[in-house]
Parts: C-alpha cells; sequence; structure tokens
C-alpha cells in the first residue's frame, strides 16, 4: 500500500509547474534521453520529499496542540451487526459493471505497464562490491577475464536486471571494448534475464565494428536459446552480410524480412544492390530497381549509377543502355560520368562506332569530355585493332584542346605492348610520368611487353616495382604477368609469381595453373638472355 501511494505521488509531481519548469530548461541547453527522464524522476522525488516534510512538521503540530488542550475521550462506539447480504456485489463505475473479474486482470497489466513509467532504481554500490567493479573497470578486454570480478560483485550485490543494466552503462563508459566482453558474458546469466532486444544490440555494435566472427557468435547464442532473429535483427543482418561482401547470408535474411510482410526502405535496398554489384550479379541489382520502383520506392541516382557502372565494366552494353532508359522515364538527367559509362560499355565490347557517337553527343549536351571518356573510345578502337583510326581521332581531339590523361595514356600503353613496340612505349611511360602519376598497370604492361621479348634485365626490374606493390594487383594483373614470363621462358619467376597470386587470396586460371606446373616439368632448359628485339 505504501509503495502505491509513492507511486501516485510521484506520477503527480513529475506534472507539477515546478518539474516542468526545470525540465524546459534542461532541454534548452541541451539535455536529452535517459539523462533527462532521471533527472525529472529526481526532481519529481525531491519534491515529494519536501512536500512530505512540510506535512510531517503540520502533524508534529497538530499533535502539540492535542495534547496542550485534551479533549474529553470518545465513548468506545456500539458494535452492531450488519444483516447477511444475498448475491453478489454489484459495483457500477460510469456504466461499466467494476465487479466483473476482468477487471483484476486489468489491474494487473496496469499494474505491469507503472513498472516502465516508474521503473525501480538500481542498488547503491559501495563496500566490496564497490572495489569488485573497480577491478572489473581495470580488466585489459584483450588478455584479461570479467568473469571473476564479475562473480565477486554478483555475490556481494546480489543484483536484478536493473543493477546489471546499470553496471553495463558504467562500463561502457569506461572501456567500449569490456563492455561487449561483458554483455556477452551475461547473455548466460539468469538474474540478467536477457530479452532478443540484448541479442541485437550486440550484433549491431560487432556489425558496425566489422567483427563478422563476433556477430555470428551472438547469433548463434541466440538460436541456442530458441530465439528467432526479428525483423530488427535481420535488418541488421543484412547491412552487416552487405558490407562484408556474403551474398547468401545478406539474401536469406533479406528474404525473411519480405516474407514477414515488412517493406523495405531505402536504406535496406542499397546494401543488397551494393552487395549484388560487388559480388559480379549486376542483373540481380536491376532487378531489386525494379522491385523499388514497383513498391513506390524511387531509386536514387547513385543506385542506377552503381548498377549502369557495373555492367558497363563488364562490356555489357545492351544492359547498361537499358539501365539509362530507366534513368531517363524516371526523369534523372544525364550527367557527364553516364555519358562516360556508356562510352565504356561501348570501349569493352570494341564497339568504336557507337562510343564515338555517345562522345559526341556528350560534347553537344555541353559536357566536357574527361580522360575516362577519351580512353573508352581508344580501349573500343584497340578491342578492333585499329591503330591508326584511334591515332586520327585522338589527334583531332588534341587540335579542339583535349590534351589525353593517364587513363588515355595507359589505354596506349597497354596497345603498344601487346604490339612490342618498345621504344614506343617506353617514351609513352615517361610521358605518363612527366604527369606525375606511374599507376602499377604500367609495369605490369611493361613485364608482359619485356618478358616475351626476353628482355631480362629489363623485365627482373619491372618485376621488382611489382613486387613492392602486390597488394595493388588484381587478378587478371596477376594472369598476365604469369603468362607473358611463361611465354619468355621465365619459369622460376612465374612460379613465384603464381604462390604470390595465392597468396594474395587469387585463384589462378586452370590455363595458368598449367602452365606453370608444365614450365617447372620441364625445367634445365637454356636461360633467356638480355638481347633485344626491338
Amino acid at each position: 500500500m505504501r509503495r502505491d501511494q509513492v507511486r501516485a505521488d510521484l506520477r503527480h509531481y513529475l506534472h507539477c509547474d515546478e518539474v516542468k519548469e526545470m525540465t524546459r530548461f534542461a532541454v534548452e541547453v541541451g539535455i536529452r534521453g535517459a539523462m533527462l527522464r532521471e533527472l525529472r524522476f529526481k526532481w519529481a522525488r525531491e519534491k515529494l520529499e519536501e512536500v512530505e516534510f512540510y506535512r510531517g512538521l503540520d502533524d508534529m503540530r497538530t499533535q502539540a496542540e492535542a495534547a496542550a488542550d485534551p479533549v474529553p475521550a470518545l465513548p468506545p462506539p456500539r458494535v452492531t451487526s450488519l444483516p447477511r447480504r444475498k448475491g453478489e456485489v454489484k459495483y457500477q463505475m460510469y456504466g461499466l459493471d467494476m465487479s466483473d473479474p476482468k477487471w483484476a486482470e486489468v489491474a494487473e497489466r496496469t499494474a505491469e505497464a507503472e513498472a516502465h513509467f516508474v521503473p525501480a532504481e538500481a542498488k547503491a554500490v559501495d563496500g566490496k562490491a564497490k572495489k569488485a567493479e573497480e577491478r572489473l573497470l581495470s580488466v585489459n578486454p584483450r588478455k584479461g577475464d570479467p568473469v571473476p570480478a564479475m562473480e565477486e560483485w554478483k555475490e556481494e550485490l546480489r543484483p536484478k536486471r536493473v543493477d546489471w543494466m546499470a553496471l553495463l552503462e558504467r562500463v561502457k563508459a569506461r572501456n567500449v571494448e569490456l563492455y561487449l566482453k561483458v554483455a556477452e558474458t551475461l547473455l548466460a546469466e539468469e538474474s540478467f534475464d536477457a530479452n532478443i532486444r540484448d541479442y541485437s544490440k550486440l550484433i549491431d555494435l560487432y556489425s558496425k565494428a566489422n567483427n563478422v566472427e563476433g556477430a555470428e557468435r551472438i547469433l548463434s547464442k541466440m538460436k541456442e536459446k530458441s530465439i528467432a532473429p526479428d525483423i530488427l535483427t535481420s535488418i541488421i543482418l543484412v547491412h552487416m552480410y552487405s558490407k562484408a561482401g556474403n551474398l547468401e547470408q545478406a539474401k536469406e535474411a533479406f528474404e525473411f524480412i519480405r516474407k514477414e510482410g515488412f517493406k523495405p526502405d531505402l536504406k535496406l535496398f542499397s546494401s543488397m544492390i551494393n552487395c549484388y554489384i560487388n559480388h559480379g550479379e549486376p542483373v540481380q541489382a536491376e532487378s531489386l530497381i525494379k522491385s523499388m520502383s514497383n513498391m513506390g520506392i524511387k531509386p536514387t541516382r547513385e543506385m542506377y549509377t552503381d548498377v549502369m557502372r557495373a555492367f558497363a565494366q563488364r562490356g555489357m552494353v545492351d544492359a547498361a543502355q537499358r539501365v539509362h532508359s530507366s534513368m531517363t522515364f524516371a526523369g534523372i538527367q544525364p550527367t557527364a560520368e553516364l555519358f562516360t559509362l556508356r562510352i565504356e560499355a561501348y570501349g569493352r565490347s570494341g564497339d568504336a562506332d557507337s562510343a564515338c557517337s555517345v562522345f559526341e553527343q556528350m560534347r553537344k549536351s555541353g559536357h566536357e569530355p574527361d580522360d575516362s571518356s577519351i580512353a573508352g573510345v581508344m580501349a573500343a578502337y584497340m578491342k578492333r585493332n585499329k591503330l591508326d583510326q584511334a591515332l586520327n581521332w585522338l589527334l583531332g581531339l588534341e587540335k579542339d584542346g583535349f590534351k589525353p590523361g593517364v587513363k588515355t595514356n595507359l589505354v596506349l600503353l597497354d596497345w603498344l605492348s601487346m604490339l612490342q613496340l618498345v621504344l614506343e612505349a617506353e617514351q609513352l611511360v615517361q610521358k605518363i610520368k612527366n604527369l606525375g602519376e606511374e599507376p602499377v598497370e604500367v609495369h605490369v604492361f611493361l613485364a608482359d611487353m619485356y618478358a616475351k621479348l626476353r628482355q631480362e634485365e629489363k623485365v627482373r626490374k619491372s618485376l621488382k616495382i611489382l613486387e613492392d606493390k602486390k597488394k595493388m594487383l588484381k587478378a587478371a594483373q596477376f594472369e598476365r604477368i604469369i603468362r607473358g614470363l611463361l611465354d619468355g621462358g621465365f619459369s622460376e619467376e612465374a612460379n613465384k609469381y603464381y604462390k604470390m597470386m595465392k597468396a594474395c587470396g587469387f585463384e589462378p586460371s586452370e590455363t595458368i595453373e598449367v602452365g606453370v606446373k608444365a614450365s617447372l616439368g620441364v625445367r634445365g632448359g637454356p636461360r633467356p638472355t638480355g638481347r633485344h628485339r626491338g
């Protein structure tokens, strides 16, 4: 009864003018969230204590006045008996039959709801419990074990969930890594009474830290407790797996969300689209964009551009044009980047005429062609091995004031190296260096050319530079280097780069693997000399 009265009084003073005024001031100075809530309860309790103090003074004064002027004692009341009532008591309020048993259930649910408005306070931590907490906060999360200190703290305080939550807040304020370790340990603690939100919070924190292993460990603990991931947890998993490049797990979580009837938002679609693109499945990414449009969610320019870029990089001209048409239908105006992507698509497919046509459309639309768009047209000419036409087109651009940049010169260097025109290639390399850059592709092309021409000294020089930059190499570049070394008879170097490729996480193609093994099997022939065939 006393507790219920205190709760009722506390709710009353939460809405008194003084508490409202102090709350308004706290909001104005920037206090929000849990801290504001705690301050409101603190001010309400202080107001309640003040009223009770003055009420106690009034009672003391009344008692003193009664002692000074005693009144004659009243005779004891006469005890009478009431007649026995037949039937059930009927009690109505505002037309409702309050004697119905269902109102007892309503009262219980109301009491449970009140616990959220007037939550239980955490116990004061002092004495041995305080010392145990200090030892816990001093634990090194990477080397130490927080369990002994937690057990001692538990033994001294006999905590409930509210006490554990307060401890977690203090640990998190001191060390986030330690917080993760303590919170994960508490999932198995009976007095903590972990719920699905405790699991999802930890999964979210591990996800933001790019710790997929930690998040999956929490997920497995959820399943061990027979707690199925809900929509909120699945959304976290989609973002995490998409970022980590785990397409199958991301698809599973995404499909669960859709089956549950939840409408994915723009961020969720964006994560899945990027995951499909990074996994080499731009067609599925395009399908998601269509699903968004059908659901009334407008895809962003960036989404269209990312999908179109994925198609362009694979030379899928029709698909890139289809995405471009969808953008136009959606009212998105073409930009210089979109023109460049269309040119790149035609360049990779070897359609020089269409690439030149889009290039001219770009100029007529008022967009200044950049180095990437020029390189795209040059790549189309290279695909068809039309060197004379490419050079004439490039000379015409230079007359109009356009100068080729690093990307265009790299396309030319690739072309010249395949034609084994050493002198022209080396002059172009010097030109690229004069522009202030020396991309790793330069030495990929040179190593391939020098190896095929068996110019040992020059190929070793390029290989040394490439070895220092091996983390920048892609799978196709590794294969080109190895293929060139095999063609030139550099079997030891080819085997070295074959192992380096696998160490960098790339899987060599079957052709490369067979070639390397075959070259090692016939080792012992004459070493390549440094003679010049250029």
